[in-house]
């Protein structure tokens, strides 16, 4: 996956950029949910993944490229 377009698009409005954004790190965001407790919180996976999306938006591709 090339993220630099899938961020670029995402940033632009692209639903499926930032679904397939979120799909490709959700183990990621799964595992920190449960880092520390032996549950699913669904409130905290619901909380990173709105902090994902935000931060996908802030994201200065720019700046890393």
């Amino acid at each position: 996956m090339n993220y630099s377009e899938t961020i670029c698009a995402a940033q632009q409005g692209d639903p499926i950029a930032m679904a397939k954004l979120i799909k490709e790190f959700q183990p990621l965001i799964i595992n920190i949910t449960t880092w520390g407790h032996s549950y699913f919180d669904e409130d905290r996976y619901q909380m990173l993944n709105e902090h994902f999306i935000h931060t996908v938006h802030k994201f200065n591709l720019e700046r890393y490229l």
